[in-house]
């Protein structure tokens, strides 16, 4: 014996073979489908106000009675939203079948079978079925559907009737709810005062009826217009993605356990920098006890230059470089002004899989905003393609000012990204971070279980902050300057040592990755013909390589290992002369620094670099 009860609209669907007790339902409302009779076939009879209105006996294979009953009960429901017009309903009987029909709207099909089940032809049944339709709806009825009203909001309800009579409300609880009466349009003003659930009653005339209404939590609302802010061109989708979603979520207030879904299809075409003036956003936020927001956003769209300014700090999220368990791995304080570099390298040692976040969070009651320049890298196995390709994004997108704006509302979190890692995998990235806002921000690395929420938590309860990271090192370029004259000893450059000292100088970036290396390099030529010098990659601590702008013209050094070299470019000095070279290059994680690089005389072997402007 089982029940199951489910109120659709005030339409109540109830599957038994045991009597229900009185007490633990409503009064049936005007329509209503019961299942009866025996296991074999059980019929489903649909009643108005108590009287049986049609039977239905037969359904298709793969088709079961109480998916029919629930479609023929829900044309019914849009028939007297329709005004319940008796005088539409009438046979359809064409090559289409034969069908119960009010206008344009079939009510139900006539199947041979079910005539057959009958004892009579479509047609005789059909008919049969527009008379208990026509004497039935002839008679005073009233009918409002079951409602949920956000709290504190107002929601129109219309009450559907054949009467002509006022409308008049006979009971609820007026602590849950208010309802405001406009008898004139056959309308109901509900509005939530608390969380519950009550039942209304309402009568037209002769006719009553009862509907349920309950008041919940919306699950979200806008509170401010949206704005977001994208530096330079050629932005990457992904990037642009995470900015609208930073500019979204600041614009709406989430109710607790509500999820925000943003219709990224908005980004398509990828707005064009200096064309594209808004974006027509549809977002949804939902979940479970709460009432659905749905809104269409249109989010300015901003052009501007990075706000460039002195480097204050490099960070380094690599310590430990081996994730071992779930756990905050790097954790650092931002001050309002103040303009950092994060740069992690990490890899996954555990025999599952987890989720690398970078976090951003505002504990404060300030404004939240982070210009971000952004180069992150993996999943991969190949710890030196991982850091090179980091570096090699963040280089070029840090010289063209390419990034985005996030926007961190006061006292949540954000995570503008994220990435799963399998066992044994890497991911390598390299950050820059400016706080333009009026809020101190915390930046962390995390390495999480894959279903953890990512953003809308609160930034001080969802998890306690971890102490501050040492790895905190001085944001200073490493500024080299080389003298070589041409017949004499080579000249030799390091990169990546002597290691760095942290700011509490108790720790040392060996290596030196993620600094910034800026070298100039003065050759001459005392002869009176023309000369050619080499500048050449020389890894010295293992396996490595490297990316460089020389001259302005970016250079990839392929991966090689010690003793072998690489050219990087020829250097050409006329008779008596002298050039100069411009270098920029940051050591790569994942491989081996320090590296050197010689400027030496052209007739040595070497191997042949590519050069390369791809991404």
């Amino acid at each position: 014996m089982r029940l199951f009860c489910r109120f659709l609209a005030w339409l109540v669907f109830v599957l038994a073979v045991a009597p229900v007790h009185p007490s633990t339902i409503l009064p049936p409302p005007p329509l209503s489908i019961v299942a009866l009779s025996p296991i074999d076939a059980p019929p489903a009879t649909i009643l108005f106000k108590g009287t049986p209105l049609l039977r239905l006996r037969t359904s298709p294979p793969g088709i079961s009675l109480e998916s029919i009953a629930s479609a023929v009960v829900s044309r019914l429901q849009t028939f007297m939203e329709a005004g319940g017009e008796t005088s539409t309903l009438d046979v359809r009987s064409d090559a289409r079948g034969v069908a119960v029909a009010a206008g344009q709207l079939d009510i139900v099909e006539v199947t041979s079978e079910e005539a057959r089940a009958n004892n009579t032809t479509p047609e005789g049944l059909a008919a049969v079925w527009v008379g208990r339709l026509r004497d039935s709806f002839d008679t005073p009825w009233v009918w409002v559907p079951a409602v949920t009203a956000p709290l504190n909001e107002d929601l129109p309800v219309r009450v559907h009737t054949n009467g002509t009579e006022d409308i008049r409300i006979t009971g609820f609880d007026a602590e849950v709810l208010s309802i405001r009466r406009e008898p004139a349009r056959r309308l109901l003003t509900l509005r939530g005062r608390q969380i519950g659930e009550t039942v209304v009653g309402v009568t037209c005339g002769l006719a009553s009826t009862q509907f349920r209404a309950r008041v919940l939590q919306r699950a979200g609302r806008a509170v401010r217009v949206p704005a977001m802010t994208l530096y330079g061109s050629n932005i990457p989708s992904t990037q642009i993605g995470v900015s609208l979603r930073s500019a979204v979520l600041a614009a709406i207030d989430l109710t607790a356990g509500a999820q925000l879904i943003i219709d990224e299809r908005a980004l398509s075409p990828s707005p064009i920098a200096g064309q594209t003036e808004s974006l027509h956003v549809p977002v949804k936020a939902e979940g479970p006890n709460l009432v659905p927001f749905q809104q269409e956003l249109i989010v300015p769209v901003c052009w501007s230059a990075y706000p460039r300014g002195q480097l204050h700090a490099l960070w380094v999220s690599n310590d430990p470089e081996r994730i071992g368990a779930v756990g905050d791995l790097f954790s650092q304080e931002l001050a309002v002004g103040q303009s950092a570099r994060l740069l992690y390298h990490h890899k996954n040692t555990m025999d599952e899989p987890c989720n690398l976040n970078i976090e951003i969070l505002n504990p404060t009651d300030g404004s939240g905003m982070l210009a971000v320049v952004e180069s992150s890298a993996g999943p991969t196995r190949d710890e030196i393609h991982a850091g090179h390709i980091a570096c090699l994004h963040y280089l070029k997108r840090e010289r063209e000012g390419t990034g985005y704006l996030l926007s961190i509302p006061p006292g949540k979190r954000f995570t503008p990204y994220t990435v799963r890692l399998a066992p044994s995998q890497i991911a390598s990235g390299i950050w820059q971070l400016t706080n333009i806002g009026t809020a101190h921000l915390i930046v962390r690395c995390r390495a999480v279980a894959p279903s953890s929420q990512l953003n809308n938590t609160s930034a001080s309860t969802d998890s306690p902050l971890p102490p501050y990271s040492l790895h905190v090192y001085p944001g200073d370029n490493r500024d080299i300057e080389v003298s070589h004259e041409i017949g004499r000893r080579w000249s030799f450059i390091s990169i990546g040592f002597p290691a760095t000292p942290n700011e509490a100088g108790n720790l040392c970036l060996a290596g030196n990755y993620g600094i910034l290396h800026t070298i100039r390099v003065r050759v001459s030529n005392p002869h009176e013909n023309a000369a050619t010098a080499l500048l050449t990659f020389a890894p010295s601590g293992g396996v490595a390589r490297g990316t460089f702008y020389i001259d302005g013209e970016r250079v990839e050094a392929p991966t090689c290992s010690p003793p072998s070299e690489t050219v990087l470019k020829q250097i050409e000095v006329p008779p008596l002369g002298e050039v100069y070279v411009s270098i920029e290059t940051m050591p790569e994680a994942g491989s081996n620094y320090p590296i050197r690089l010689i400027v030496k005389p052209n007739h040595s072997r070497s191997r042949s670099t590519v050069n390369s402007d791809s991404d």
